[in-house]
């Protein structure tokens, strides 16, 4: 039979549990808010009992463990939702401010023609076209206007600083991205230091995976808040080991692995004209597969989302300069010229060896940055003392295939093989059959003429001489005009046009040569002669820059160019430099209508307004998802907050419970010892 010492062991016991549980208890309560937080719940079990003759008789109650609530697939899934919705916010946040760029609402109103948009004078993309081709029109009305044409001049500026304003808040916006590339790639550095730490402590702590009085509970918790942290920016698979340490794995390699942590590392290269940053990791160099969380966000806003928009402005900028100076170089304004140089300056290396375009087509495995096109070895091979990459330093004008439209510059060029390198990634991989021409201009060219009109200043007579430009395309590589046969094939066909013969002294009217700078440049010889072009069937003229309005391929750098800003007469109006001659300025006006974009589909204005469209589209589009993710999440947090989660009103009745019990079991011990008193004195 059990003796009453045995029975104060047993109210000993009682009042130990049912203290420790009220502890339990206040610890939730105490951590209600804070985040991160497990509900604790503690576990009882008998002492085990003692043989007594008759039976058995239980020696008391112990706490066995001190354990989380919590459900680790729950824990995964919120992981998960972490990452997507971390990922798809981020690209939300970017659209968000792309479309603040290029404030699509009132560009869209102005292209309708919104009083509203006009009167609140609205600078948007949208508005400065439109200003543009107006003006255009007024000089077609009046072409001898110097007012008039000052408006040109000055609407012409403003849409070029309207391009330039958009895309360098895009680039903006782009370097801000890669800021916080580098900033996410720290935190996850940070949090990953503290997972592996914690991983050795509560190994420890639980002795290995033998639970050690609960004492691994708050580590725990802190290590599940810093998953949790790390799921935001990275999408991970968490993996707990038999001993209690998680091992966190980034797609199939290891960013925690018991105590060691593997940083991950920024890796800075050009891409274009800016720099990015690849996420890496640091020991191995080896590429982080970023699928979820706010980096992969970053990632993809700074390489996908940005770039897109940016290549459609530039397409647009290119498109608009381009066709522009097309027709404006077929003209004059109120002055013809004694002495012009082209805007492109042309690479020392490629003056007599490399043709000034000359087109390829794609036949090796290619990627997104560089092809593989062997029909341009023969260049390189027929280049003896010439540079090593003939074609640096060009620009690539893609022709056909997804990539069909864009515009990179040639940064290196394998001879051997016909590999070249750009100087940022191209939106998609070539394919076989791709094709694209190689250019040391701004523009494209094609096979034809353009006439140059050498003017008399005494006589007032004209004669034509027409240059041909050769771009016969793949078939005659190697025939193709350089620079200097082109500039041989002008001089030519200005002494033919004035009868001087060959080896003559005498000097041209107009003669062409290369500057000091590997410009070309058109001058004449004496005052008594003037020059002007006219129709270009090659586009040649365009494309080097001669007689051209604006300057630059790209919305960054379109400007209207020094000489027609410095000077309105400059600006073509005509195809003869009569006063009233306004056949080029009708044909300049009329330009903003001709659907000259995607294929001849669209007009400028119908471009940009699909681009607005598509931007908004893209954030209705993201917004939605960002909603629905938010759904889930929050679906699973509340699952999480019923498993995990501190109810206040559960933990009261825990505590009354506990409160009771310890009243009893201290009303017990009481008895026990009145018993205890009694039969002390009765002895």
């Amino acid at each position: 039979m059990g003796s009453l010492f045995n029975a104060l062991s047993i109210g000993r016991t009682a009042l130990m549990a049912q203290q420790a549980g009220m502890a339990v208890v206040g610890n939730n309560i105490a951590n209600a808010n804070t985040v991160g937080y497990t509900r604790q719940r503690m576990e009882l079990a008998p002492l085990g009992s003692q043989d007594v003759g008759f039976g058995q008789l239980g020696t008391g109650v112990g706490v066995t463990q001190v354990r989380r609530l919590i459900d680790e697939a729950v824990e995964s899934a919120i992981r998960g939702a972490n990452a997507t919705l971390g990922r798809l916010a981020t690209e939300r946040d970017t659209l968000e401010r792309v479309e603040q760029v290029f404030n699509a609402i009132s560009a869209v109103e102005a292209a309708s023609g919104s009083s509203s948009n006009a009167a609140s004078g609205a600078s948007d993309l949208g508005s400065r076209l439109n200003e543009f081709f107006s003006a255009l029109h007024q000089m077609s009305l009046d072409p001898s206007s110097a007012a008039v044409r000052s408006t040109v001049v000055e609407s012409g500026r403003a849409l070029a600083s309207s391009f330039n304003a958009a895309a360098r808040s895009l680039s903006q916006l782009r370097d801000e991205k890669n800021v916080l590339v580098k900033t996410t790639i720290n935190e996850v550095n940070q949090y990953a230091t503290e997972v592996a730490d914690l991983n050795q402590r509560i190994l420890y702590a639980e002795n290995g995976g033998a639970l050690n009085k609960g004492e691994a509970n708050d580590l725990r918790d802190r290590r599940g808040l810093l998953l949790s942290q790390i799921s935001e920016r990275l999408e991970i698979n968490a993996v707990e080991t038999g001993t209690g340490v998680v091992n966190v794995f980034v797609g199939g390699d290891a960013l925690v692995f018991g105590d060691d942590a593997a940083f991950l590392a920024g890796r800075d290269v050009n891409d274009g004209d800016a720099v990015v940053t690849l996420v890496e990791f640091a020991r191995t160099g080896a590429d982080v597969r970023l699928a979820g969380g706010s980096l992969a966000g970053l990632v993809a806003s700074r390489d996908r989302i940005i770039t897109d928009h940016q290549q459609s402005l530039d397409l647009l900028a290119q498109a608009v300069g381009f066709e522009f100076n097309r027709i404006h170089s077929e003209g004059i304004g109120l002055k013809r010229f004694s002495a012009l140089d082209s805007d492109t300056v042309f690479v020392q290396d490629n003056v007599s060896a490399v043709p000034l375009a000359t087109e390829g087509k794609v036949d090796g495995a290619s990627g997104d940055d560089f092809l593989v096109a062997s029909n341009l070895v023969p260049i390189a091979a027929n280049l003896t003392g010439q540079s090593a990459a003939p074609f640096a330093g060009m620009n690539v004008f893609v022709t056909s295939g997804r990539n069909a439209g864009e515009i990179r510059r040639i940064v290196d060029f394998d001879p051997a093989g016909g590999r070249i390198l750009f100087d940022r990634a191209f939106t998609h991989d070539f394919t076989g059959g791709d094709t694209f021409e190689i250019t040391q201009m701004s523009g494209r060219t094609q096979n034809g003429a353009f006439a140059l009109k050498v003017y008399n200043e005494n006589t007032g007579l004209v004669k034509t001489v027409t240059v041909k430009f050769d771009k016969d395309g793949v078939a005659s590589l190697g025939k193709d005009d350089t620079l200097n046969s082109l500039v041989t094939r002008i001089n030519t066909g200005v002494m033919d046009a004035f009868g001087i013969p060959a080896g003559s002294s005498q000097a041209l009217p107009v003669s062409a040569s290369i500057t000091g700078d590997n410009r070309l440049r058109l001058a004449s010889t004496s005052d008594d002669y003037t020059f002007y072009f006219g129709q270009d069937s090659s586009d040649f003229l365009a494309a080097a820059g001669f007689n051209t309005f604006f300057t630059g391929r790209r919305a960054a750098d379109l400007q209207v160019s020094r000489e027609v800003q410095e000077d309105a007469t400059r600006v073509a109006s005509s195809t003869t430099g009569n006063p009233g001659d306004n056949t080029i300025a009708l044909e300049l006006a009329k330009l903003g209508r001709l659907k000259v974009m995607n294929g001849g589909t669209e007009d400028f204005n119908d471009f940009f307004i699909g681009m607005a469209s598509t931007i908004g589209v893209q954030l209705s589009e993201a917004k939605d998802l960002v909603s629905n993710q938010q759904v889930l999440s929050t679906q699973l947090q509340n699952e999480r907050e019923r498993i995990s989660g501190v109810n206040i009103d559960e933990e009261a009745i825990q505590l009354i419970s506990f409160q009771r019990a310890f009243q009893a079991s201290a009303r017990f011990i009481s008895i026990v010892d009145q018993l205890l008193q009694a039969l002390i004195n009765s002895v």
